[in-house]
Formats: structure tokens, sequence, C-alpha cells
């Protein structure tokens, strides 16, 4: 990636997605605590449930299609207007035939009839914005990442302002979830206006067919990921009830809410990437590959050191003494933090070499251990299983997509092996100072003290002139 405008705009795409990214995770979580305060624990783990459930399903809407959206319309822009209507009529039926999978699967569960009612409404405001996401991918293979910034910046402040007036009228956990569905209304109307003046539909029996082949391997994918991602509070809200899966969702929400720095990089990456015969540019490629994983795991060692260190003060002050239980859960799953992190960039090259059958492969084994680590763990340690058997996934999708390419000799990876290792000795040094140091001091000298450590031990051993050159290249600060 030796071409300046390249790294200046990969650097300027990734500044608006993260932003607008920071912006709504921030508002959503907002939400979050803001309603899991105010409602009481059992309302919490029926609302988290009804959710996560309805969430579990819509995502199949998806199956990859948008994913596949992206790479046809990079790679065959030609049939731009063709591929777009493709994705809009595989949805369609898949959004119909989800739901109705919805409600007979309701049938087989234990949930009360409030939790009935609220996954079925959320069911709606899912896949409604699975419709949302399907008009940002067109943006997004067109690298105007501006557009869906300005929409969901928009909805989620829409939806921050609703709850705000809900609770102030004494609403209840249907009036959020009622007035989400009409907020998804009003938005997507918006966004079909605003992109059918400049797109016209067309559809091409050829161009489908083709389509939905080139889906196969990215629908496994989703549906593998949809599994990794929803089941554990699935499975333990059907062992041990919804007040666990509220108690678990406030420690995984941290995990949860922090997938918008790695997915927004992919999001950036792949897009880019595809445009690049990896014959020709392999050294663009290991580029890639060197500096998100080596930025990528000191953003996430940090994260995870601080999310340690200081569970307990962060969910009691967020989430009030009520969800104590959720401290341990917060402790265990910041370890798996590195692992979720990194594993994006791996997967990003994979994908970025049409590679895509591979992914689905690795996340399929990533599956298997899924379910059976949840299985065992949840039903021992109920929520604290639920975090290890995260760790343990998140684990294997790293370890496997980093062996593919080092195997196969896409990526050399010797060199961030390296600077794992330096962060892991890190991470221990810094363990045994506040262990041995820092305990008995107050918690904002202890997070000033870790802070200045990382960060000395950051500059002294990980960070070189050759970072800053290239930061300073990217921003445009230094010409090549």
């Amino acid at each position: 990636m030796k071409n300046k405008s390249d790294k200046s705009r990969i650097f300027k795409n990734t500044i608006i997605v993260t932003s607008a990214s920071i912006l709504e995770k921030l508002i959503f979580f907002i939400i979050s605590v803001i309603i899991a305060r105010f409602l009481k624990i059992e309302q919490y783990g029926e609302y988290t449930t009804a959710l996560e459930f309805a969430t579990f399903f819509s995502v199949f809407t998806n199956i990859g299609i948008n994913q596949t959206l992206i790479r046809a319309i990079n790679i065959e822009p030609q049939y731009e207007r063709e591929h777009f209507t493709n994705n809009l009529i595989i949805k369609t039926f898949l959004a119909i035939t989800v739901y109705l999978l919805l409600v007979i699967s309701l049938f087989f569960t234990n949930y009360n009839t409030n939790t009935i009612y609220l996954t079925l409404i959320f069911g709606f405001v899912r896949i409604g914005n699975e419709f949302l996401v399907s008009f940002y991918a067109l943006n997004d293979a067109k690298e105007h990442f501006n557009i869906q910034a300005i929409f969901t910046s928009l909805f989620s402040l829409s939806f921050l302002g609703s709850t705000i007036i809900i609770i102030l009228l004494k609403g209840n956990y249907f009036h959020f979830a009622i007035t989400r569905s009409i907020l998804v209304i009003f938005f997507l109307t918006i966004i079909l206006i605003y992109t059918f003046k400049f797109i016209k539909l067309k559809y091409n029996s050829q161009t489908l067919k083709k389509f939905l082949k080139e889906t196969i391997p990215f629908t496994l994918s989703i549906f593998y990921s949809n599994i990794i991602q929803r089941t554990n509070i699935i499975i333990l809200s059907l062992m041990h009830g919804p007040i666990y899966s509220g108690i678990f969702n406030n420690g995984y929400l941290f995990y949860l809410s922090l997938q918008f720095i790695p997915l927004n990089l992919q999001r950036v990456l792949i897009p880019f990437l595809y445009k690049i015969p990896y014959k020709d540019n392999k050294d663009k490629f290991q580029f890639t590959f060197d500096i998100f994983s080596k930025y990528l795991s000191i953003i996430s060692i940090y994260i995870m050191i601080i999310m340690f260190f200081f569970s307990r003060d962060i969910i009691l002050t967020i989430f009030s003494d009520k969800y104590k239980d959720s401290i341990e859960v917060l402790r265990i799953i910041s370890f798996g933090i590195p692992f979720f992190f990194l594993w994006f960039t791996s997967i990003s090259i994979i994908t970025s070499l049409d590679k895509q059958r591979i992914v689905s492969y690795i996340m399929g084994i990533a599956v298997i251990i899924n379910i059976i680590a949840n299985l065992i763990l949840i039903y021992f340690y109920k929520t604290k299983g639920a975090a290890f058997s995260t760790i343990i996934t998140t684990f294997s999708i790293f370890l496997l997509s980093n062996l593919y390419l080092s195997m196969k000799k896409f990526i050399k990876i010797k060199p961030v092996i390296i600077i794992y290792g330096k962060l892991a000795l890190t991470s221990i040094f810094i363990f045994l100072i506040h262990h041995y140091f820092l305990t008995d001091l107050s918690v904002i000298f202890s997070f000033i003290i870790i802070n200045m450590v990382y960060l000395i031990i950051i500059f002294l051993l990980i960070i070189n002139r050759h970072d800053i050159r290239i930061l300073k290249e990217i921003i445009g600060l230094k010409k090549d």
C-alpha cells in the first residue's frame, strides 16, 4: 500500500465509518443502560431475551447477500442495477420466510406471554433493520460511507429521544419496542425515496442465478456468525430463565459494543482490496495485515486490561448494584476481546482473496466448538460459562484464520506474532504491578498509573519511527 492516495482514502473512509459507529454504538449503549436501570431485573431479562431471540432469526434475512452485493458491484459495476434488484428480491422472500419461522419457533420455548409478544415486535424491527442495511451496502460498495453515517446517526438519536420520552411518561418495555418499529418504518421509507432517485431496479434472471450461486459461501459465514454471536444468550435463557440473560447481557454488551472498531475497518478494507489483484500486489496485502494487526492488538489489549481491572467499578457505576452479578461476566469476557479484534483482520484478508469458502469452513468449525462449549459450560456455570465459551470460540477463529494465511503463504505472520508476544508480556507485567502496588490505591490513581505504564511500554517496545512515518503519510502530513 505504497500509494499515498490509497492510504488517504482508507484513512478518510475509516474515519467516516468509525465516527458514525462510535456515535451509534455510544447512543445504543446509553439506551441499553437507561432501559436496564429503568426496568426491574426480571423485566430487563425478558426484554433482552426477546431482543436477542428476534435478532437471531432476523439475521437470516441477510445470509450473506449484502456481502455478495458489495463483491458483485466491485467486480461487475456494469450490472449494478441488476445486482441491487437481486438483493431486494432475495431479501423480501427471506424476510417473509424468516418471520414465519420465528413465529413457529416460539411454540417450542418456555417463554411467558410478554416475552413472546416482545419477540414478535422485535422480529419486525430487526427484519426492517436488515432492509436498511441492504441500502447501506449499496453505498458501501461504491465507498460512499457518508450515507450510512448520516442515516445511522439520525436513527440512533431519534431512538434515544423517544426512549427518554417514554421513561418520562413512565411507559413500559412494549412502548420501547413499538416506538422502535415506528422509527424503522419511517427511516426505511426515507432511504427508499433517496436511493431510487439515483438507481432504478432492473431484473435479469441470469444475473439472479449467478448472484444466488455466489451468495452461498457468504450465506454459510453469516449463518455461522449469527449462531456464534447469539446462541449463548438463547441457550442461557432456555436453560436457566430470562433473568440470567439480563445479567449476562450487561457484561456481553461491552463486548458487542466494541465490535464497531474491527467491523468498520473490515467494511473499508474489503471493498478496497477486492479491486487489487493479489498476485501483482502482495506487498499491499502484507502491509494491510501487518498494520491493522499491530494497531488492533495494541487497542484490544488495552481494552482488555481496563475491563479486567475495573469491571466492578464499570458495572456498578453504569448499571447499579442490582446487576453486580454481571461483574464476573465482564471480567471473564474481557480476555476474548483481543482474539475478537484480531480475527477480523485475518478473515478480511481471506475474504479479499476471494476465498470465502475457507471463511465458511473456519466459521463452521467455530460453530461446533461454540455450541458444545455453550451447552456444557452454561449448564454448569450459567453466565460465567457463557462468557468462557465466548473466549474459546473467538480464539478458535483467530487461530484457524491465521494458520490458513500462514500455511498457504499468503501472509507472513512471524512479525505480528512477535508483537503479540510483547503485548502478552506487557499485560503480565501490568497485572503484577496492579497486584503488588495498586490494589490499595483509589480507582482514579490506579487507572492513571496503568495508562502511563502501558503507554510507555508501547512506545518503547511496539511503536517505531516507521509507524509514525506511515501515520503522517496517511493523514497527509508527510510527502512520499
